[in-house]
């Protein structure tokens, strides 16, 4: 955990260290509100000193809640209710020469869950699957490599062959079978672990060696 970029809002961050290469920022936000712009003030300031991490990669994902931001156009939607904190938002990562990637719909036609980053060639691909609750999953891969040690031998994914519909499919039975087993009051750290499992049985399923 990166506490020194805590601020008063539901952000989280956790800094890896790269042998022989730049560090890395991995963070997650949520905005409860659409109108809320303390949080998205407060958010600012943790990206901003994030981005002065010893040129680290920065990547923050989450729930930004701004369904008004067409990303695809790179417009604001007619008819939003709060145009100033949306242009705010634009204006943030743009001043700190971010970029968003996620293009496509996860709340119904809104676009709610997105990923910001300083280094958006490092993602090759940005996927949408289907999530546990009504909100689908930004699934996006970060090519980075790290310094070279000598391993044994392991499976390796191989993501170019993966059954994309495959996996998007075999993610929807494996929610309906959470939400099935885990009804009344379920606990956490159980519906995770069944998530994880159930992910990793099913991915190695749809990719091939």
């Amino acid at each position: 955990m990166e506490t020194s970029l805590d601020r008063n809002c539901e952000i989280v961050w956790a800094k890896f260290k790269l042998r022989g290469k730049r560090g890395l920022l991995i963070g997650s936000y949520y905005r409860p509100h659409e109108g809320l712009e303390d949080s998205l003030k407060e958010m600012a300031e943790s990206l901003r000193l994030a981005c002065q991490s010893s040129n680290a990669i920065v990547v923050l994902g989450g729930d930004f809640n701004l369904p008004d931001l067409d990303w695809k156009e790179r417009t604001l939607k007619p008819g939003s209710s709060y145009p100033n904190i949306h242009r705010q938002f634009v204006d943030i990562i743009s001043d700190l020469g971010m970029e968003q990637i996620v293009e496509k719909p996860t709340r119904g036609t809104n676009t709610l869950d997105i990923i910001v980053t300083n280094h958006p060639s490092l993602f090759p691909r940005v996927e949408i699957i289907p999530g546990l609750s009504d909100h689908d999953i930004p699934y996006a891969e970060l090519q980075i490599t790290n310094a070279r040690l000598r391993q044994k031998e392991r499976h390796v994914l191989y993501f170019k062959k993966a059954d994309w519909e495959g996996l998007r499919k075999a993610t929807k039975d494996l929610t309906n079978s959470i939400l099935s087993t885990h009804t009344d009051k379920p606990d956490v750290e159980a519906v995770w672990a069944d998530l994880k499992t159930g992910l990793r049985k099913k991915s190695s399923e749809v990719h091939p060696p």
